[in-house]
């Protein structure tokens, strides 16, 4: 199941990271050589170096080697605006040293933000990045699903699990569980590996 990392939250899972809404913020994922998936939404200057250390700790307890890092933000807003770190700077805040991927969704002009989502394609391969402006995503709760339970930590870095409701959106044509928030026809803009911002870390 995938996990959703809110405003200065930390997770893992082994396969997809969403990270809603996001607008001043930040999100930064590595994949494990194991193929998994650890994230962070980074929201502000204030909390930017204690979510980056939760993450480093989280990458610690796992084990094993990040393969690969990506950041997705608006860079003028996140970096800019709001002077938070680049991907250079999360990059040597949890050690990482490598291929980094960053995406720049403020060329898409979002008003409000974007809802981006990684999945891992295995350690030997490069992610697949998928986005959609937050203004074309309308929260969703009237179709009724089972509950999705998330396991988070905030950014004090206490154990937080909360549940939201379940909903069956369509996502081009198709039928998919999402965590709350319905596409309508819309399409969910996929983003090749090759077309964002490569670095070496």
């Amino acid at each position: 199941m995938a996990i959703y990392l809110d405003e200065d939250e930390v997770g893992a899972d082994a396969q997809t990271i969403g990270f809603p809404h996001l607008l001043l913020c930040m999100g930064v994922a590595v994949v494990m050589n194991d193929g998994s998936l650890i994230g962070a939404h980074v929201s502000s200057l204030s909390t930017e170096n204690v979510v980056l250390g939760q993450l480093n700790a989280d990458i610690v307890a796992h084990g094993g080697a990040m393969q690969y890092l990506y950041c997705f933000a608006d860079m003028a807003v996140h970096c800019g605006v709001h002077h938070c770190m680049d991907i250079a700077g999360k990059a040597n805040a949890i050690g990482f040293h490598g291929q980094g991927y960053e995406f720049d969704f403020g060329y898409a002009q979002p008003r409000d933000g974007a809802y981006v989502e990684i999945t891992s394609a295995g350690a030997a391969s490069p992610a697949l990045i998928r986005f959609k402006r937050n203004e074309k995503v309308a929260y969703d709760t009237s179709v009724p699903g089972p509950n999705a339970t998330k396991a988070t930590l905030n950014f004090f870095g206490a154990p937080r699990t909360y549940a939201k409701a379940t909903n069956t959106i369509g996502v081009a044509g198709k039928t998919k569980k999402f965590l709350g928030y319905a596409y309508g026809q819309h399409h969910i803009r996929t983003i090749p590996t090759a077309s964002l911002t490569a670095h070496n870390l």
